[in-house]
């Protein structure tokens, strides 16, 4: 709330509304490089405050707009025949291991332990 409220020079909250809210996010997003979910958690505090403290209902159709979306996290797969050229480079113990992790789905740590 303290940035908030800093970053509009200390203005009360009464007087501000969902423009001065999307400035806000739109600070934390561009010029703090903050994460998705960070700007999420700061939208949520200034919502409560607003709704619970101030015992003001925002408009939430314009909040809903502000809302960062979190970026989609593609995975990294190999291939069937990717995955086969790599274990064909391998021998003994390395190899049976990574045939065993390929196999099963296991990853490092619980295939090695004992």
């Amino acid at each position: 709330m303290r940035r908030f409220i800093l970053f509009h020079n200390k203005k009360h909250p009464l007087s501000m509304g969902a423009p001065e809210i999307n400035a806000f996010i739109a600070h934390l997003a561009i010029d703090g490089k903050v994460a998705a979910s960070t700007q999420n958690q700061a939208l949520s505090a200034i919502i409560f405050l607003y709704r619970y403290v101030l015992n003001v209902e925002l408009d939430q159709t314009i909040l809903s707009a502000v809302r960062p979306q979190k970026p989609k996290h593609i995975p990294t797969v190999l291939s069937k025949q990717e995955a086969r050229k790599v274990i064909d480079r391998l021998d003994g113990v390395f190899r049976l291991l990574t045939q065993i992790m390929y196999g099963s789905g296991l990853r490092l740590t619980p295939a090695l332990a004992p």
